[in-house]
Parts: C-alpha cells; sequence; structure tokens
C-alpha cells in the first residue's frame, strides 16, 4: 500500500520536498547544510554507488568500467589528500603536485565518462582522447576552467543543474504535468531564495564550531565573489548563497530517496544492503567522536559518487538533446 501510494503521488511528494527544503534552507542555512552533509549524504552516496555497480556504471566494456572506476577512485583520493593539505596539515606532494593537476584530473575523469558512455568506436575513442589530454594541457591555469573543473562541477552543478536535468527528463518522460510543476516550483525557489533577506538569521554555536574545522564555507565564499555579494560573515559567506547551497544539497538528496520505486536501488543484494548501512554508522561514529575525522570521509564518498556519476550525467545530457529535437 505504501509502495503504492508512493509511486502515484511520486509528484506530489516531490513537490512537497522542495517546498520543505526551501524553508528550512531559508531559516537556517548553515544548520541544514551541516546536517544534509553529514546526516543524509553518507547514505545518499554509498546507496548510489552501490546503484551504480548493479548498473555497471553505464559502460559496456567491462575493461573500460573497470579503468574508470580506478580513475575515479583514485583522483577523489587525490581531492582528498588535497583538502586536507590545504585545510589541516601541509603536505609537499600535494602543494607540488596535486594542486597544479587536480583541475585537468577532474576535467579528464569527466570528458573520458562521456567518451565511454557515448563512443563505442576504439579509434573515435583513441583520437579523441588524445584531444582531450591536450585541451587539458592548454586549459590549465585559465581561471573559469580551474573554479569549474576544481570546485562547481562536484559542488553546485551537480547537486542542483543535474538535478534539475534529471527532473526536466522525469517529467516529458512521464508527461506529467505535475512533474513539470515541480521542476517550475524548483526552479523558483532557486531563484526566490537571493531575493529574500534573513539578516535577523544567527548562527548557532554548533554550526560556528563545525565551520572552524576545515573551508566548508569554500563554495560559498567563490559563489558569493562571483555575484558580487558584498554582505558577508566572520566566515567570509553570505547568508543567501549558503541558504540556495543547502536548498540544492538536501533537495538534492532528498530527490534520491524519494525515486526509491522508480530507481530501485533499494533492490540491492542483502549483503550489499547490510555493508551500505554497517559502513554509514561507522561514519557517523566518526562525526561523532572527531567531526573533522566523519567530514573528510564524506568528502572522499562525495567525490567518488560525483565521478562515478559523470557516465550518466552524460547519458542524461544526450537524453535531453533528444527531448529538444523531438518537439522541434
Amino acid at each position: 500500500m505504501i509502495r503504492d501510494f508512493l509511486r502515484n503521488h511520486l509528484d506530489n511528494i516531490n513537490s512537497i520536498l522542495v517546498i520543505i527544503a526551501f524553508a528550512i534552507a531559508i531559516a537556517i542555512p548553515f544548520e541544514l547544510f551541516l546536517f544534509a552533509y553529514a546526516v543524509i549524504g553518507p547514505i545518499h552516496y554509498l546507496s548510489e554507488i552501490a546503484w551504480l555497480d548493479k548498473k555497471n556504471f553505464f559502460i559496456n566494456s567491462k575493461i573500460q568500467r573497470n579503468f574508470f572506476v580506478f580513475l575515479a577512485f583514485f583522483v577523489a583520493t587525490l581531492f582528498l589528500i588535497k583538502f586536507f593539505s590545504d585545510n589541516y596539515f601541509r603536505i609537499d606532494f600535494s602543494k607540488l603536485y596535486i594542486d597544479k593537476f587536480i583541475s585537468s584530473l577532474i576535467f579528464l575523469t569527466f570528458t573520458i565518462a562521456g567518451l565511454l558512455t557515448l563512443f563505442q568506436s576504439s579509434s573515435k575513442f583513441i583520437i579523441l582522447l588524445i584531444s582531450i589530454i591536450l585541451s587539458a594541457l592548454i586549459l590549465r591555469g585559465i581561471f573559469l576552467y580551474e573554479i569549474i573543473f576544481s570546485i562547481l562541477l562536484t559542488t553546485i552543478i551537480h547537486v542542483w543543474l543535474f538535478t534539475a536535468i534529471f527532473m526536466i527528463n522525469g517529467a516529458i518522460s512521464s508527461k506529467s504535468k505535475y512533474g513539470l510543476l515541480t521542476l517550475i516550483i524548483f526552479l523558483f525557489c532557486s531563484l526566490a531564495i537571493f531575493f529574500i533577506e534573513n539578516n535577523n538569521y544567527k548562527m548557532s554555536q554548533f554550526a560556528y564550531n563545525a565551520l572552524s574545522v576545515g573551508n566548508i564555507t569554500g563554495i560559498n565564499n567563490l559563489l558569493s565573489d562571483i555575484f558580487s555579494f558584498e554582505v558577508r560573515n566572520s566566515f567570509n559567506a553570505n547568508n543567501n548563497v549558503q541558504s540556495f547551497i543547502a536548498f540544492a544539497y538536501s533537495y538534492h538528496y532528498l530527490n534520491w530517496f524519494s525515486k526509491v520505486e522508480i530507481i530501485k536501488w533499494h533492490k540491492l543484494s542483502r549483503s550489499k544492503i547490510l555493508a551500505i548501512i554497517s559502513f554509514y554508522l561507522l561514519v557517523l561514529g566518526f562525526y561523532f567522536i572527531d567531526y573533522r575525522t566523519g567530514f573528510l570521509i564524506t568528502i572522499f564518498l562525495s567525490m567518488a559518487h560525483v565521478f562515478l556519476e559523470f557516465p550518466l550525467n552524460f547519458l542524461s545530457f544526450r537524453q535531453l538533446k533528444n527531448h529538444i529535437y523531438l518537439s522541434k
């Protein structure tokens, strides 16, 4: 009965979830982000990685799939080392090498995912791969390229833009007017956040202490600089920008769990579900003992799941292009 209700009222549920995430993001932007990232984030990352594995990461060739999975986890490890070096303890290897090439490695991971997903010809793959490597070397150091591939692609582009694309494809495929309504509400809330004054908001002591353990406000600082928001707090962060970030992250997670009957990620093997729950509880335990350790584990899981989802992102781009082409 519950499954039938969820299936029949999914779009209505998603609309409600959008509004709830929006309201809480306005009221307590930093607290919502910290809660969503620490509590909901890890179970989302673990369950999606397991689901993507069940789908063979949407790559047909076993050799190519294994290569891409290795590349994704390798780059995620390098990103974790860089984050640790930037925020906690200087690592010379990171400063000398990883800092210089991390954006190019993420660019390569992203574009290789596209090649493996969209191109079946080995000759085309090799030619395009060489072109991509040369492009990465040429573009390295350009400001826009660096911020997109070192920060934005793995954060706000992933949780907001890709979520919006999934919602567009879902609404068109299902021909659901309620799905379209949910998308409109999502886009409206995303814009409205920047026009709502929340100067009365005061950060809790918990949020202040948690934000002090690392550069958690880095995305906020960057977006605030790009859009020239002058009102900042002691972390050089803007409340409206943080409301947008908290809204994007929290709804990204909620959207995943609300579509359980469509995606069917819950129909994993019992051993995988047990492993997911066990590791999730372990992560929560680390947060309880030492917030920084839990946060570092979550950073790694977050980056790994973002990279492993790249092939699915490209399939979504192709599906959106087909929808646009058929509508003409």
